[in-house]
C-alpha cells in the first residue's frame, strides 16, 4: 500500500471520515477528482504551449466538464454530512449532463451531422426568450409595470428581453424549438440513442445511458420534485411510531455517492479523448488504489 499515489491536495478529505459515508466511496471519489485536476492541468499545458485548437466540441466539453467536476465536489460534501437527499437532486442534473455530453460528442455518428452543437450554443436564446414571455405574461396578469419587491435576479429578466428577436432566429435557421433533433428531443431519446451507437461498449463492458436515465435520474427526481416517494429520507417507521427527522442521515448517501462516482468517471473518460490528453485513466485511478466492485469492469483502452 505504501507504493500508492496520494494526492496531497485532497490529503484533508481523505483523512477525514464521516459516520454517513463510506470509506471507499469518498476514497473513490476523491480519486476522480484529483484525476480530474490532472486533466485540466493537461489541458491547460497544451493550451498555453498552442498546440490544443478549439473547436465547437472542445468548447462544449469545458462546459461539461467543469460543470460536473463541481457538482460531484458538492456531492461530496453534501455526502460526507449525511445530506442524501439534496445530493440525490445533484445526482440527476449529473447524470442528465453525461447524457447530452455524450450526445453531442456522437451526434455526427447518430444523425450524420453536427448542426446540433451549433444549436446548442444558440438555445440559451429560446430558453431566454421563454423566460421573458412568461414573466410578461405574469406582469400583466397582476397589473405590474415593475419588478416586484422581491425579485432577485433583474438583471437576467432585461437580458432575456433582447433574445426575443435571437429566438425567432434560432427557430428560422434551424427548423426546430430545441438544439437537438425532433426526434431526440427527450432526454431518453439521446441515452438511448448514445447507448445504440455501442460507443461506450469499448471501454465499459456493461454501461447503458439509458439504464441510468430509467434507475437514476428518474429516481433522483422524486427528491428534485419533492415527490412523496422521497418520503423515507426524512420519515422513518418503527413498530408502527413514525420518527421525522430534518437533519443529517444515512439515508441516500452511499447511492448519491456511487452515482456521482459513476458518472464522474464519464466525464473524465469523454475529457481525455476529446482533447487527445495521452492520459491512461484507469491507470492514473490504479495508482490511487481506487476500486469498487462495480468498476471492475472499466478497461483500458
Amino acid at each position: 500500500m505504501s507504493s500508492l499515489f496520494k494526492p496531497e491536495a485532497w490529503s484533508d478529505v481523505l483523512s477525514k471520515t464521516s459516520p454517513y459515508l463510506l470509506d471507499s466511496r469518498k476514497n473513490n471519489l476523491v480519486y476522480l477528482l484529483d484525476v480530474s485536476n490532472q486533466l485540466s492541468n493537461k489541458l491547460n499545458q497544451k493550451s498555453r504551449s498552442g498546440s490544443n485548437k478549439f473547436d465547437g466540441m472542445r468548447f462544449i466539453s469545458l462546459y461539461y466538464f467543469s460543470h460536473g467536476y463541481q457538482i460531484a465536489n458538492a456531492m461530496l460534501n453534501l455526502c460526507h454530512g449525511g445530506l442524501g437527499g439534496p445530493a440525490c437532486i445533484l445526482a440527476r442534473s449529473q447524470v442528465e449532463a453525461v447524457i447530452d455530453f455524450s450526445y453531442l460528442y456522437l451526434c455526427k455518428k447518430i444523425n450524420g451531422k453536427e448542426d446540433e452543437r451549433e444549436a446548442w450554443f444558440d438555445f440559451k436564446f429560446i430558453r431566454r426568450s421563454s423566460v421573458y414571455t412568461k414573466w410578461k405574461e405574469f406582469q400583466k396578469h397582476n397589473n405590474m409595470s415593475k419588478f416586484s419587491n422581491v425579485t432577485y435576479n433583474e438583471q437576467f429578466i432585461e437580458t432575456a428581453q433582447l433574445f426575443e428577436k435571437r429566438a425567432s432566429e434560432f427557430k428560422e435557421k434551424f427548423k426546430r424549438s430545441h438544439w437537438a433533433e425532433d426526434k431526440y428531443t427527450h432526454l431518453d431519446k439521446r441515452a438511448r440513442a448514445v447507448d445504440n451507437t455501442g460507443f461506450f461498449k469499448e471501454s465499459f463492458n456493461s454501461l447503458s445511458l439509458e439504464e441510468n436515465h430509467i434507475l437514476l435520474y428518474k429516481w433522483a427526481s422524486e427528491f428534485t420534485h419533492g415527490e412523496s416517494g422521497s418520503l423515507d429520507s426524512y420519515v422513518q417507521n418503527d413498530e408502527h411510531k413514525f420518527f421525522f427527522d430534518e437533519g443529517p442521515s444515512p439515508s441516500h448517501v452511499n447511492t448519491a455517492a456511487g452515482a456521482a462516482v459513476n458518472m464522474l468517471l464519464i466525464n473524465c473518460f469523454l475529457f481525455e479523448r476529446i482533447h487527445h490528453l495521452n492520459i491512461d485513466i484507469a491507470e492514473e485511478l490504479s495508482k490511487r488504489d481506487f476500486y469498487t466492485p462495480e468498476w471492475k469492469q472499466y478497461a483500458k483502452k
